[in-house]
């Protein structure tokens, strides 16, 4: 829940959490965690596929379904936000709860890519430095050696790949869709990958 606020989420003045995404599967994951951690039913509203205006050119796109999960509770809020407004206590959380904002971050703002080569990179983007920061240190927390470039942090070695793949996991479908064929014909040795799920339970 702070790694999804911390990136596409919000946490409103009027007491409102929300979350507004393309992907069916973060919305209905993201309403399931909130369920489960303040014991309330959020709500997911389906906005189907529009038209806008882009602010960059003035042509008329097609905008793909978006669904939003929100709930209001000002409880909940208020507990977020304080949360939110100071980063530092993370890095003192045990490494599940570390894993688990680093989830949310990535599943709000990372996205697989791919060289010419075919080789398979993560990316997490913030213009934030505190946000992009903490990123950074709860990677090399969890031994995922990972690069930050002006807004970017990037996670390029193979083994960091397969570890933040086995260790923090991904929600989203179409992320999955492009790592999961990469990671299968890494040719990591079965050996080593019983090594990592020691080390990096899921």
């Amino acid at each position: 829940i702070i790694g999804v606020i911390l990136g596409d989420g919000s946490v409103s003045k009027r007491n409102v959490i929300a979350l507004t995404t393309i992907d069916k599967e973060f919305a209905e994951y993201f309403a399931s965690t909130l369920k489960l951690w303040c014991k309330k039913q959020p709500k997911i509203i389906n906005y189907g596929p529009s038209k806008m205006k882009s602010p960059y050119n003035g042509k008329i796109c097609n905008c793909k379904p978006r669904y939003k999960t929100y709930l209001s509770s000002i409880e909940a809020s208020k507990f977020l936000r304080r949360k939110i407004y100071y980063l530092s206590w993370i890095r003192k959380t045990d490494n599940n709860f570390k894993r688990q904002v680093l989830k949310g971050l990535f599943d709000s703002e990372g996205c697989v890519n791919s060289k010419k080569d075919n080789e398979v990179y993560l990316e997490f983007s913030n213009y934030n430095k505190n946000i992009l920061n903490l990123f950074q240190k709860l990677c090399l927390d969890l031994q995922i050696r990972c690069n930050i470039y002006h807004h970017r942090v990037t996670i390029i070695r193979r083994i960091a790949v397969y570890t933040f793949y086995n260790s923090v996991g991904l929600t989203i479908n179409r992320k999955k869709e492009k790592i999961v064929p990469y990671l299968t014909n890494l040719g990591i040795s079965t050996e080593r990958q019983k090594r990592l799920s020691e080390i990096y339970p899921q």
